[in-house]
């Protein structure tokens, strides 16, 4: 094979000149902790139609403007107790003692914020389902 034929065919095999380019462990590391967060962030795209605050949402922007205004570390001080645990948090407001959403969100892992913040957007979108067929009202004001 020529080698500007061979190029080309090892070119075709991967998405980026990048990732043709690795050759050690820690190239195709950070090559596959790419991909992986690239999934995760099309699954928040894919659950997340309102755009506000500086980011996507599972609900409309006026609850989230009410709720939090966006803040990933928004704290509700009108409540008592352990922050995240028995006072709600998180944009959409989530009471930490019920397990269904990880605490806290913003971890030092990028791969795990984005796994935390999916877990969030999910269960949100969930509620906003149940209130939309008017099953519960998770967020009447």
């Amino acid at each position: 094979m020529k080698p500007v034929v061979a190029t080309i065919a090892v070119l075709l095999l991967f998405t980026t000149t990048a990732e043709a380019k690795c050759q050690t462990h820690k190239c195709w590391h950070r090559v596959h902790i790419n991909r992986v967060e690239n999934s995760v962030e099309k699954k928040i795209d894919r659950i997340t139609p309102y755009r506000c605050f500086g980011g996507r949402w599972a609900v409309p922007c006026s609850i989230i403007g009410t709720e939090s205004k966006g803040s990933w570390t928004a704290l509700n001080l009108k409540s008592s107790g352990i922050a995240c645990w028995f006072r709600a948090c998180g944009p959409y407001q989530f009471l930490g003692k019920e397990k269904r959403v990880p605490w806290p969100v913003i971890v030092a892992s990028a791969y795990q914020t984005l796994k935390n913040k999916l877990a969030h957007h999910r269960e949100a979108r969930f509620l906003w389902g149940q209130q939309t067929a008017g099953i519960a009202c998770h967020w009447c004001y």
